[in-house]
């Protein structure tokens, strides 16, 4: 698993959103799923809410959406959701990935 940047750092853009130092930020929607925005675009990924036995967030990988995205290169999947999950425990939220 790819280690963070020593020097990375975040700022809540709104309620439920982060913003990185590393140019990537994160923003959950109400209903559930987040928006990944980065230099190359935006990606739509699958979310829960959970409450039990804490709040959290329930990461779907694999249900991310992005035209253009290559599905096949595990390295760039690998650092896109480790980058999300920095964001929601930055956030406060417990994550568990599916």
């Amino acid at each position: 698993m790819p280690k963070p940047p020593m020097s990375e750092e975040f700022k809540k853009s709104g309620e439920n959103s982060a913003v990185s130092s590393d140019g990537f930020s994160v923003a959950l929607k109400g209903t559930g799923g987040l928006v990944y925005s980065d230099e190359a675009g935006e990606v739509t990924i699958d979310t829960e809410w959970l409450f039990k036995p804490t709040f959290g967030i329930l990461l779907y990988e694999g249900s991310h959406r992005r035209k253009g995205l290559d599905k096949k290169d595990p390295a760039q999947l690998l650092v896109m959701y480790e980058r999300v999950v920095r964001a929601l425990q930055f956030l406060g939220y417990r994550v568990e990935k599916s």
